[in-house]
């Protein structure tokens, strides 16, 4: 009965739901601080996608060293969403504006992994499909 309790205790505290199974990029640390335009950014994604939806528990990360390889994606990424509320975005790319607003998206429609939205189109990620698309950070 004692060992069950442990295995419980353990397992509530392990934010399982949210993240089992995400891919977590290494080097990540609390942006600090999020940039004042992200309030912009996150009110034209709404408006462009017609959904209202509060910001305020998205978790910022930044990933230090820049881009970083994605096993799910099999390509550099400067972006990643995770279903919980937490946004990665590698070290010089925070105030690239396509890529933020991509992966606000993502958390907009908390999901669309197929990008299969067409505003993916004009939020463009800098590397879709293993192919480089034309984006530079800021």
């Amino acid at each position: 009965m004692r060992l069950l309790f442990l295995v419980l205790l353990l397992l509530a505290s392990c934010d399982l739901p949210t993240s089992f199974g995400a891919e977590i990029p290494s080097g990540a640390v609390p942006m600090d601080p999020v940039p004042e335009v992200y309030s912009k950014w996150w009110r034209d994604v709404m408006r462009d996608a017609g959904i209202q939806r509060d910001v305020s528990h998205v978790r910022w990360f930044t990933v230090r060293g820049g881009m970083f390889w994605s096993e799910r994606d099999g390509a550099m990424s400067a972006g990643r969403w995770i279903p919980d509320g937490r946004i990665y975005i590698a070290e010089g790319w925070e105030l690239n504006e396509p890529t933020v607003k991509h992966e606000m998206l993502h958390e907009l429609l908390q999901g669309d992994s197929n990008h299969e939205h067409p505003l993916f189109a004009h939020y463009r990620s800098c590397h879709e499909g293993g192919e480089p698309v034309s984006c530079e950070p800021r």
